[in-house]
């Protein structure tokens, strides 16, 4: 008997317990751009610190511009608030209710200017900012909200509509703006007769759009050709078949200039190496791929058709693995592997070719934590007795958010988690809704892949993109 496989490490193809994870963020938002003096206070700190692109907010915090300056922040749920010069806003209070799915978002805008472009709310959830004279309640659109402590808050509306409500002596009034309309609360709290949006208003609004998308090209520009300038140690893999390489933010808020590479050792294998370069550390990992027959010099096709793990048709396919190792490494010398041996595409009675490997092994540091037994039936593991079909490992699925998370506790005590996520290039994690179900389906997005272990001295935390697998005739 043999064990079945769908899913390798790497590429979210092969490995028997497909696993997805449950999302749990705390944080808020995201600083997705920073020009000029920009800064920020965390809730139980009373000092500022210089804020930069990558930069987790929670609760409670504060983010401040000074003259000449603008910051973008990108929320979990993809809604973005930009900040202009002279301006001072603090996250109230963003809480999410899973079980009742609502969510209820506060931001306090003490002084200065903001656009806002905000993710429409669910029915039972709440977006607001509140300002010194005013609260402007949202349900979906493009506006901006201007407070002058003198003057009072101007809110006007691009696209959607808001509401704004004001209190004076207890009682509550409040208007819905349209789009192209404007109003403005004065210090006494009254609300104006909303009047149509001034050209200047549209103008500004257009500006910030275009300067924000230049103003973040530009910045991850000059960080790539720093990385490229600092990657003379490298030489030695230059001449890889194939290289791709970016820079991009990952699932925690960090930098992270990413190569890739392809090499062809044997005519029937094909390496994907990638190095995961931060301020502070650098991870790698390849995987190493030995297929049924030779690869041909055009070899994209090949690999997209023998990754699939799972072929719906009568008849064999033409391309499928007979081996698999996956390696990833940190620069603290802890490294963890995994080897699928004997490989075949094997017919199943339900009316499928699948992938299946009858060996397969995972080694932490060199020691080798579990293996399969009897021809790949069962698994055993470190401390543990008699073999089992099933490894001692927890998984959790996420039906949402695309982060796979799995967890192996031994009989000897020892431990070890990976965890697997999908994210755009501003590390914004993706739904499965917008990128398919597994990881299998991934091409030009990111795979994030966090491993933690109990002998590690750090963990090892490795950002890719599968787009070189796919495409790799096209990326040299």
């Amino acid at each position: 008997m043999c064990k079945k496989i769908i899913g390798l490490i790497i590429l979210g193809v092969c490995f028997s317990r497909v696993i997805c994870g449950a999302q749990t963020k705390d944080w808020i938002a995201k600083i997705t751009l920073a020009s000029g003096i920009v800064s920020f206070q965390r809730a139980d700190i009373a000092t500022w610190s210089a804020a930069q692109i990558g930069l987790l907010l929670y609760n409670n915090d504060k983010l401040k511009t000074e003259g000449k300056s603008r910051a973008e922040m990108t929320l979990v749920d993809g809604s973005i608030l930009r900040i202009k010069e002279k301006t001072l806003i603090e996250i109230k209070d963003v809480r999410e209710d899973s079980t009742a799915k609502k969510k209820g978002s506060k931001f306090q805008l003490l002084f200065g200017k903001l656009w806002a472009r905000v993710m429409k709310v669910a029915p039972d959830s709440t977006f607001e900012i509140i300002t010194p004279t005013a609260v402007v309640g949202v349900r979906g659109t493009e506006f901006s909200i201007n407070v002058d402590p003198a003057l009072g808050t101007k809110v006007s509306v691009f696209e959607g509509s808001v509401e704004v409500r004001t209190e004076v002596k207890e009682e509550v009034k409040s208007i819905l703006l349209g789009r192209g309309q404007t109003i403005e609360v004065g210090p006494d709290r009254i609300l104006t007769v909303p009047k149509s949006l001034e050209e200047d208003d549209r103008q500004e609004w257009k500006q910030w759009n275009l300067h924000s998308k230049t103003d973040y090209k530009n910045e991850m520009a000059m960080t790539l050709q720093a990385d490229c300038r600092q990657s003379g140690n490298l030489n030695e893999i230059r001449n890889a078949d194939y290289q791709l390489g970016k820079s991009l933010i990952d699932i925690n808020g960090n930098r992270v200039r990413m190569e890739e590479y392809l090499f062809r050792p044997q005519t029937n294998q094909l390496q994907f190496y990638v190095i995961s370069k931060r301020e502070n550390r650098t991870d790698q990992a390849y995987e190493l791929m030995t297929f049924n027959q030779n690869l041909p010099s055009n070899f994209s096709a090949a690999v997209r058709e023998a990754i699939k793990g799972q072929w719906v048709q009568v008849t064999k396919p033409n391309w499928y693995l007979l081996k698999v190792e996956d390696y990833f490494a940190n620069d603290k010398n802890d490294y963890a592997k995994w080897l699928c041996e004997d490989g075949d595409a094997l017919w199943d009675i339900s009316g499928f070719y699948y992938q299946n490997f009858v060996k397969m092994s995972h080694i932490i540091n060199g020691t080798t934590k579990w293996w399969t037994t009897d021809s790949g039936a069962n698994y055993s593991w470190v401390g543990g007795g008699s073999p089992a079909p099933n490894l001692p490992t927890t998984t959790t699925n996420d039906p949402i958010y695309m982060k796979d998370t799995s967890l192996t506790n031994y009989d000897d005590g020892t431990w070890d988690r990976w965890t697997r996520y999908a994210i755009d290039d501003k590390g914004n994690l993706l739904k499965r809704s917008e990128v398919g179900t597994t990881f299998r389906l991934l091409t030009k997005q990111n795979m994030e892949v966090k491993i933690e272990a109990s002998e590690f001295k750090g963990d090892i935390d490795v950002v890719l993109c599968p787009q070189i697998l796919y495409n790799a005739n096209v990326v040299k």
